[in-house]
């Protein structure tokens, strides 16, 4: 059976090189069910990486489409695409076939040079971004400091979806933030409610407002970009 065009949704995964957006991408394909197993870039093992030079370089030289299915009926187009330097000029066409850019940044190094690059192209282009923060289990993560120092970076639309339940060797997983009562999430719940006049009036007349109507206002406003969604992945997880 077919998917409806409406049902289609293309996101691109672009970075700076090594911040694990190939991982990311196995993951993803490993959670939908598309593969039974997830493949390592130091083996060659990759879905995306399946040149041969890739596989002996260990990183992206070209934009690679993968698939998957979503829930609700929904299909994902995946782009994969290089963050090394010299094979950054791949990424405008990427950018170009996506609705979304997911602009992953390894935690221990925080924001580097192509991270600010692809960022920027991103914007060029009008589409929608999202940041992952990978390696999130690694040492001397700070997710505060590091959630500030991209706020002062790229704006305060970048809010935290999601937060670390400890880190370095303490690492647990994450927890979602909307509709939560941890301190982190308020920024989150400020941030969707500011998008829409209606639902902000109602909150601040502490007025109790329905997930289904979050959730609708947030799709708004990330797709608008007033609202950019800052998640946290594990490096076994990316």
């Amino acid at each position: 059976m077919g998917v409806e065009t409406s049902g289609i949704r293309n996101v691109v995964l672009v970075g700076h090189g090594g911040t694990g957006k190939t991982m990311l991408a196995e993951w993803i394909l490993s959670v939908s069910g598309v593969t039974s197993r997830v493949g390592k870039v130091e083996d060659g093992t990759t879905v995306s990486d399946f040149d041969p030079e890739e596989k002996e370089r260990r990183f992206s030289i070209d934009a690679s489409l993968l698939h998957a299915p979503l829930a609700g009926g929904l299909h994902l187009n995946l782009l994969d695409a290089p963050g090394y330097p010299d094979f950054l000029g791949k990424v405008p066409g990427a950018l170009r076939a996506a609705d979304l850019a997911l602009v992953t940044v390894a935690a221990p190094a925080g924001i580097e040079v192509n991270t600010r690059r692809v960022w920027q192209m991103a914007g060029e282009e009008g589409i929608a971004r999202a940041i992952v923060y990978t390696k999130t289990d690694a040492e001397n993560v700070q997710p505060g400091a590091l959630l500030a120092s991209l706020r002062e970076s790229f704006g305060s639309a970048c809010v935290a979806f999601n937060w670390p339940l400890g880190t370095g060797g303490a690492f647990q997983g994450v927890t979602p933030l909307l509709g939560s009562d941890r301190p982190e999430a308020k920024p989150l719940m400020d941030a969707v409610v500011e998008s829409d006049d209606a639902l902000l009036e109602r909150y601040l007349g502490e007025e109790k407002i329905a997930p289904a109507e979050l959730g609708a206002a947030l799709g708004k406003a990330v797709a608008s970009g007033s609202v950019v969604p800052v998640f946290w992945v594990s490096a076994a997880a990316e």
